[in-house]
């Protein structure tokens, strides 16, 4: 079992580096789950994929909203105290068990109570999801905790590993003409398991295994997480509520058709949630000053680069939706366009509110984050009945948009940095090609 070494000997890639192999990764996943998606689809219909998409989203919104914020403080402290994460890591298993226990039981009697919070699907498909919780806690928790030492390869890994069980699983469950709700749960639940034993292998080798608890530290969390929490599960709330909305009052037919667009569109979304998790150890040790400029100048190149991608996903959308899914889906297509046009606000959101919890305000990224999951919860609830996945869409549009706005306005306050240091600028384009031809490996 491996010692962990002091934050003074630990060096991370460079920011493109790091950015690029994650995002590979994510490209990856991406590409595993468009797959998924099209077969789910084809092989269970539009009914069948939104009965799957449903499950995932009870056992997904469960853990995020339960979690506490433990992993935002994993986050930290793992990146400010390397001698720390063995605490951190039982501290974290100890916390899945409980809250995941605890908050698996709840939903469970909710649906139980309430069977329209989950559109009608059989309890015990319910109960496999709820199950899922305390390992979807654990292994989000020992995500930050990995990444804090830099560790995004590891991340990673269990993050591929979990696209490549599910959609094999998939894949090979359809061919043998045994594709069913069930069985299309049971394969994303079993690579959600390896995924996350993935990241245990990894503390036990390289970062000290898992420690005695530490109640100090384990109050530490509970106070910073919790300050963090808010924001952490309104955000989860502006990217999933929406989904489990649509599901109870429009049907799963509708959320069949509204989850093909919002898994297309979240293209869009893998580059500033990956440098969300590549800046945050070095936001977390960098001077105040530095980790704004780095913010702002990551915030704007990220800007200027989703500019034809987004337009490019929007013109084509109407041809490639009903080519890779079939005609029954040709209702996603007007989703898929409102949808996309969220990305800026998305971009300003999560990098942004990022570097002030990495800066130890975490009650201050909430503000933008609040805004947003206002704006949602409200518009949803006006638009997803009379123009279901439609409606939902235009939601998420003018919430993302809104809660960009005020996390900006937040962050320059806070944070000292003018607003023309987040407009997109030629040379910021010119100095990540640069930086890109840099990170790339000499050849011989």
């Amino acid at each position: 079992m491996a010692e962990a070494a002091p934050a003074s000997q630990e060096r991370g890639r460079s920011l493109v580096a790091a950015t690029a192999s994650t995002l590979a990764a994510n490209l990856v996943v991406a590409v595993l789950a468009l797959v998924n998606v099209l077969v789910q689809s084809r092989g269970l219909g539009a009914d069948g994929r939104g009965a799957v998409v449903l499950l995932m989203n009870v056992a997904g919104l469960t853990a995020n909203v339960t979690a506490i914020g433990i992993q935002e403080a994993n986050a930290n402290m793992g990146a400010a105290d390397p001698r720390s994460r063995p605490a951190l890591a039982t501290n974290s298993a100890l916390f899945a068990l409980v809250i995941g226990a605890a908050s698996a039981a709840l939903v469970l009697g909710l649906a139980d109570a309430f069977p329209r919070l989950v559109a009608g699907v059989d309890l015990s498909l319910v109960l496999a999801a709820v199950l899922m919780v305390p390992v979807l806690l654990f292994q989000t928790y020992l995500t930050f905790l990995v990444r804090s030492a830099y560790h995004f390869g590891v991340a990673n890994a269990c993050w591929v590993t979990g696209g490549v069980i599910a959609t094999g699983g998939t894949v090979v469950l359809y061919l043998a003409g045994a594709l069913t709700v069930w069985s299309s749960f049971g394969v994303w639940a079993a690579g959600q398991a390896v995924g996350t034993a993935i990241l245990v292998v990894d503390i036990v080798r390289t970062l000290g295994g898992f420690g005695r608890p530490d109640p100090a530290r384990a109050r530490r969390a509970l106070s910073f997480g919790g300050r963090a929490h808010i924001g952490f599960v309104m955000n989860v709330g502006n990217t999933r509520l929406d989904q489990w909305i649509v599901g109870g009052v429009a049907g799963t037919r509708e959320l069949g058709l509204y989850s093909v667009a919002v898994s297309v569109s979240e293209v869009l979304f893998y580059l500033p949630t990956t440098l969300v998790w590549v800046q945050r150890p070095s936001l977390v040790r960098a001077r105040a000053e530095e980790a704004a400029r780095q913010a702002a100048r990551v915030a704007r190149v990220t800007l200027t680069l989703t500019v034809p991608l987004t337009l490019g996903l929007v013109l084509l959308a109407p041809f490639a939706i009903p080519l890779v899914f079939g005609d029954e889906f040709e209702g996603a297509i007007d989703d898929l366009q409102i949808l996309s046009l969220g990305v800026f606000g998305i971009i300003l959101l999560r990098l942004l509110a990022n570097a002030l919890a990495a800066r130890d305000r975490p009650g201050l990224q909430s503000i933008g984050i609040a805004v947003a999951f206002a704006a949602t919860v409200i518009l949803d609830i006006a638009l997803i009945p009379p123009f279901g996945g439609a409606g939902a869409a235009a939601a998420s549009l003018v919430a993302y948009t809104v809660g960009g706005v005020v996390t900006t306005l937040v962050f320059r306050r806070v944070l000292g940095v003018g607003l023309r240091e987040l407009v997109p600028r030629p040379r910021d384009v010119r100095e990540l090609t640069r930086a890109v031809r840099d990170a790339m490996p000499v050849r011989p």
